[in-house]
């Protein structure tokens, strides 16, 4: 990779702009993340020389997958102070290009650190992104099935304002559900009032303090005995009140005989 005429100026201004965004963002990070910073630069410099050389960028780079920026031109392009080797911070813009996902031009396979354009329905639903730079976009020197485009400026807008529509959409639906359950809940207690409210109704209804028995039914033959007159008669004796007044005669009778003989 490296910066053609009449790009060259617009690539060196992008790289230096990747340089300062590093720094910034080195410089804000959290301890955690400066220490992710150190171990990645530690990772490139083999022999701990503090510097990493040509050939620790391109075995590293080579190993990492990373087969675009793999090569001396790129290598160039983050050495700027020209020393030959990447100090620290030159480290930390490469990290940073990796972290960020900078893209190569499509149309002429150059790394664009600045502006690009990208194509939509490729960036919401294919894993690799499609971007070309500014020159080729506008040139037409790309090849592609799609014609949706934006730059990365307003692609990020654009998500941004989608993601504050499906927010709004998501606190709608909360806020309806909510409705929804809260008239739920106001109908079972209006229920339930209506039911507690018959309850006490049917408990304290007043009653009658007068209580009508049936009297029970009497048979004719009652009803007859108690209406008429009739003839009394003596109910029978017992059989052993018999056997008994039999026994008092024979008694009496002896007694007699017996007061005669004497």
């Amino acid at each position: 990779m490296h910066c053609n005429s009449p790009m060259a100026t617009s690539c060196e201004s992008g790289m230096e702009e990747l340089l300062k965004t590093a720094q910034i963002y080195y410089k804000s990070s959290s301890t955690d993340l400066k220490e992710k910073a150190h171990k990645f630069f530690k990772s490139l410099d083999f022999d701990g020389n503090e510097k990493v050389s040509l050939h620790e960028f391109l075995g590293f780079m080579r190993e990492e997958g990373h087969k675009k920026m793999s090569n001396r031109h790129f290598f160039k392009e983050l050495d700027k102070d020209g020393s030959g080797t990447l100090e620290f911070m030159e480290v930390m813009t490469l990290y940073y290009i990796l972290k960020s996902g900078r893209p190569f031009c499509e149309g002429c396979d150059t790394f664009i650190p600045g502006m690009f354009f990208t194509c939509t329905k490729c960036y919401e639903n294919s894993p690799n992104s499609f971007s070309v730079c500014p020159d080729c976009y506008n040139n037409g020197q790309f090849i592609h099935d799609h014609k949706q485009f934006l730059d990365n400026y307003a692609l990020l807008e654009a998500k941004r304002k989608e993601a504050i529509a499906i927010e709004a959409k998501r606190k709608e639906a909360i806020a309806i559900e909510a409705k929804r359950k809260e008239a739920i809940a106001i109908e079972a207690k209006r229920k339930e009032a209506t039911r507690m409210e018959a309850c006490a109704r049917q408990q304290y209804q007043p009653k009658s303090s007068v209580t009508i028995t049936e009297l029970p039914k009497f048979t004719s033959t009652a009803a007859s005995t108690s209406n008429a007159l009739v003839a009394y008669s003596n109910p029978p004796k017992p059989k052993w009140k018999n056997a008994f007044k039999v026994i008092e005669i024979a008694l009496v009778s002896a007694a007699g005989n017996l007061c005669n003989i004497m």
